[in-house]
């Protein structure tokens, strides 16, 4: 059960299946991203999740314009947008060198909340708690 309190990681595939609605998209993690919109709980999102996302979309590997996505942002009361900022520095060097440079940010960013992510990546699930 999910508590107003809870708050979560998201990945950048979770977070691009949400916004194209994708059915990759488990509906644990479609029902938080949801509750985040509603500020039920708070989801945090890496920059590199959305250096990552705006990647995708240059690329137009998905139907998203960015500046959609950022109104939603903006609107959702439970986003909160996570820099790499030194503790997330810091966190990366105690972790080592086990998973690629994005996927490292996101497992510090989630370490530094104390926090799960919501992914169905392998090598996150193996670094840090997860949520599918």
């Amino acid at each position: 059960m999910t508590t107003a309190r809870e708050t979560f990681v998201v990945d950048t595939h979770a977070l691009v299946w949400y916004l194209t609605d994708d059915k990759k998209l488990s509906a644990k993690a479609a029902s938080l991203i949801e509750q985040s919109e509603r500020g039920g709980v708070k989801m945090v999102i890496p920059t590199i999740v959305l250096a990552e996302l705006l990647t995708i979309v240059e690329k137009k590997r998905v139907p998203l314009a960015m500046t959609t996505v950022l109104d939603w942002m903006i609107a959702c009361p439970g986003v909160l947008v996570s820099p790499l900022d030194l503790l997330v520095f810091a966190e990366m060097l105690r972790m080592g060198q086990g998973l690629e440079l994005h996927d490292r940010i996101i497992a510090a960013t989630a370490n530094q909340y104390a926090v799960h992510v919501i992914t169905r990546d392998p090598a996150l699930s193996a670094a840090v708690r997860t949520v599918w």
